[in-house]
């Protein structure tokens, strides 16, 4: 694995000998034409190595069609390195021009199969089909500086029918688009630290593989109608994750997306999923249209640290042991505790300055013992520059007590005992996720069910639980079933 990532890191850096600045937030939108000159504006060169200025042709759905928005915002370029050829299209931030010396997020979105360039749209000239699906939404989105990013768009083409895949493997697709991503920070001042991956269906396959194959290129993924194909979950443990499948949809099925769950939560992952109950596999738009996807977006960057499995906060009595840590391969790191420097690493030579506060140190990962802000900073090269310093530290401190949520009447069943349907007991419920569930019928303090749900005839009642970590609440508030 480690002569293929070589192997790709050199390809990657290999397309800068013949690259040139061509990226400009004004360039015009240049249609493709079949009768122009080879080598022309209207039919550029597909055989000619590195960036170019790029075409695209009028597509149903986008600048044709009933279904017709403005994409003119999305610039068009073409990548030829190492043998792959992909066409770009690329939208930047809105405040681009405004402050020469700002350096921005960046989307990157991987299309599904349908939407390829292929024989019958133009191949390697359509460079506009990958906009169909999400390309109006997020430009309204950067329009309106809720996300100040760059958008990038790559578009597979294929020789073989009008379906494709980004692969399950370390493909050199992926690899164009890690040089591309490198050619916009070095000549459009895109943060490498910032990289999100989006992407549906199969693009949503595409996002677990780039987070699998390229660990330090990726801050965040997004995946929808994708659940993940891979078992090198450690490989990319540190990177959010935030995916959304159909509760009807076959491929991949309720069972697929759970499997993927659990086996990133078993080691400590921060990720979220979202299933939508009565929908297939077409759930992008509702993913993409949850209020805070935008916000999760914003807040990207390598140096904020997973907390592993969300530990964070730890109860009286209770003995400290978070473990912190962002992706492993960086030439150097350093970790501070509350702004004081704590430990740091160089090409793998770990140093413990302050050891109070740590139980272990590997270089990218750290176990503390003490309260306080943990924040970290990294360096991708020797010769290279530091990161920012977390955006967001890890904040280690102890829980606040709290009571239990209010008892609640499971389903559509009546509090008064005995009910219509002359049931004499009804199902009270609290919240699930929680450990040691105690009911306590109030006249006596009597202890009356360990379970979520407990069956209660009539009186009064009380409960209470413990999170995940063991911590307990105090009771909530008295529940009275009602004698009719």
């Amino acid at each position: 694995m480690k002569t293929i990532l070589l192997l790709a890191l050199l390809i990657v850096s290999a397309h800068f000998v013949s690259a040139q600045n061509v990226f400009s937030s004004s360039d015009p939108i240049v249609r493709y034409s079949s009768g122009a000159s080879y080598g022309s504006a209207q039919r550029p060169d597909t055989n000619r190595a590195g960036l170019q200025k790029w075409v695209s042709t009028p597509t149903s759905g986008i600048s044709t069609g009933s279904s017709v928005w403005d994409a003119s915002s999305f610039k068009a370029y073409y990548l030829y390195t190492a043998g792959t050829r992909v066409p770009y299209r690329v939208k930047f931030p809105t405040s681009y021009t405004i402050d020469p010396t700002k350096k921005y997020p960046v989307m990157v979105f991987l299309h599904g199969a349908g939407e390829v360039g292929c024989a019958s749209n133009g191949g390697l000239y359509n460079n506009e089909k990958q906009l169909w699906h999400g390309g109006n939404l997020f430009k309204t989105e950067v329009d309106a500086g809720r996300f100040d990013g760059f958008l990038l768009y790559p578009q597979l083409v294929t020789a073989n029918g009008c379906w494709d895949s980004w692969g399950t493997t370390a493909t050199a697709r992926l690899t164009n688009i890690v040089a591309m991503v490198d050619s916009l920070a070095k000549y459009a001042r895109l943060d490498i630290d910032r990289v999100s991956m989006n992407g549906l269906s199969g693009g949503g396959w595409g996002d677990w593989r780039f987070a699998d194959v390229y660990p330090q290129r990726v801050a965040k993924i997004l995946p929808s109608a994708a659940a993940g194909s891979t078992t090198n979950r450690t490989r990319f443990v540190h990177i959010p994750i935030w995916f959304a499948t159909g509760g009807r949809d076959p491929d991949p099925s309720p069972a697929q997306a759970a499997y993927a769950l659990n086996r990133m939560k078993e080691i400590g992952a921060d990720i979220r999923y979202t299933q939508y109950p009565d929908l297939g596999h077409a759930v992008w738009y509702n993913h993409w249209r949850e209020p805070d996807y935008i916000p999760y977006m914003n807040d990207a960057h390598k140096a904020n640290p997973l907390i592993f499995f969300g530990r964070s906060e730890f109860c009286e009595g209770q003995a400290i042991s978070a473990k912190l840590g962002i992706t492993p391969g960086f030439n150097a790191y350093e970790w501070q505790k509350d702004n004081i420097t704590i430990a740091t690493s160089t090409n793998g030579v770990t140093t413990i300055v302050d050891g109070t506060s740590i139980i272990s140190y590997t270089g990218n990962e750290i176990t503390v013992n003490a309260f306080g802000t943990y924040r970290v900073r990294f360096r991708r090269t020797a010769s290279g520059a530091w990161s920012n310093w977390s955006p967001k530290p890890a904040v280690i401190k102890a829980k606040t007590p709290a009571a239990a949520a209010a008892i609640t009447v499971s389903g559509l069943n009546s509090k008064v005992l005995p009910a219509l349907n002359g049931n004499t007991t009804v199902p009270l419920t609290l919240p699930s996720g929680f450990t040691a569930y105690q009911w306590v019928r109030v006249s006596d303090d009597v202890v009356v069910g360990n379970q979520q749900v407990f069956n209660a005839p009539i009186g009064v009642y009380k409960a209470k639980y413990n999170d995940q970590f063991g911590c307990p609440y105090s009771f909530s508030p008295n529940f009275t079933v009602i004698d009719a």
